[in-house]
């Protein structure tokens, strides 16, 4: 037993030798494992890129949509609060901004212009207006159909007050047909003719906007009557032709 001491040492001291030598790493062996793990964990992160390549473009894609709807959204809201803005405005401004008619005409006593009865029926002045006329003999089965707008000669006023100052007369000479004044006065008119007086009221109110009245009226009896007509009332200018 003595003896077997030392050579069971002697062995386990060649089996911890042999082992150490089997497991020891060759550097050039080791250098090349490294270098093949790092592509394979490249190769593994390019695939992984790869894979979510698409899905990334569509979920910007996706944003970028969403950013420019959003946007139009935007534009769209702000349109619609301007243009509600605007029409609030015009709604406030057409409660309360001028409007203008002839209430009645008659000849003047010297029989050489017309004075025309103006009445702003609005809540707000008239800052200024011009008045067009003209004396017609018409048939006197036909005077709605030569009821039109004058053209000619008009005469500009400064302005008209509103409420219990709305009304003005107003002295005017016709563009056509003052000759006409003393025939129908003095009760001989032409045979089968019937006196028609046209005019036209253009006026500017405080808000800066230009509007036109027609007005028609005809003799009967030694008095002014309204016929029908469809004459422009209270239109923009730029509208009338």
């Amino acid at each position: 037993m003595k003896r077997m001491g030392p050579l069971i040492a002697f062995l386990l001291i060649l089996i911890v030798a042999s082992s150490g030598a089997a497991y020891a790493p060759d550097p050039v062996d080791l250098k090349e494992a490294r270098s093949e793990a790092r592509e394979e964990a490249n190769l593994a992160a390019q695939e992984k890129v790869a894979y979510w390549a698409f899905p990334m473009f569509v979920a910007t894609g996706l944003s970028v949509l969403v950013s420019a709807v959003a946007l139009v959204g935007l534009f769209g809201s702000l349109r619609q609060t301007k243009r509600a803005i605007k029409d609030n405005r015009e709604l406030g401004e057409a409660q309360i901004r001028a409007y203008v008619e002839a209430e009645n005409v008659e000849f003047a006593s010297d029989g050489q212009a017309l004075v025309v009865e103006l009445l702003n029926m609005g809540q707000t002045p008239v800052v200024s207006f011009d008045v067009t006329t003209e004396i017609l003999a018409v048939p006197e089965k036909q005077i709605s159909q030569n009821i039109r707008l004058p053209v000619g000669r008009k005469k500009s006023f400064d302005g008209i007050g509103c409420g219990d100052h709305g009304r003005r007369p107003v002295r005017v000479k016709p563009a056509a047909g003052v000759e006409l004044i003393d025939e129908f006065v003095g009760n001989v008119p032409p045979p089968g003719k019937a006196c028609l007086v046209i005019g036209r009221i253009d006026y500017k109110d405080v808000f800066d906007r230009e509007w036109t009245t027609g007005f028609a009226f005809y003799r009967e009896g030694g008095s002014f009557l309204e016929p029908f007509h469809t004459l422009p009332t209270y239109r923009p200018t730029s509208a009338v032709t």
